[in-house]
C-alpha cells in the first residue's frame, strides 16, 4: 500500500491509497475552478476533495508511483 497524507476540504487529516486513485482533477465550484483543491476519484460514491494545487497533487502521484 502506497499511502499519501493530505488535509482534506475541511482541514481533516486523511490518507488516500496511491494504487486506489481512477482518476482526479481540478475542483470546480459555482463560479468556476479552484486552484487549491483536487478532486479525486478513488472508487467511492463520493469523490474525495484535498486541499493542494493540481500540480501539486500530480507531484506527489507520480513521486508514490516512482
Amino acid at each position: 500500500m502506497n499511502l499519501i497524507r493530505l488535509k482534506n476540504e475541511h482541514h481533516d487529516d486523511i490518507a488516500i491509497n496511491v494504487e486506489q486513485i481512477r482518476a482526479f482533477y481540478p475542483y470546480r465550484t459555482s463560479s468556476g475552478v479552484s486552484t487549491s483543491l483536487v478532486e479525486v476519484d478513488v472508487g467511492s460514491a463520493q469523490p474525495v476533495i484535498v486541499k493542494k494545487s493540481f500540480t501539486d497533487f500530480l507531484n506527489l502521484v507520480n513521486k508514490h508511483n516512482g
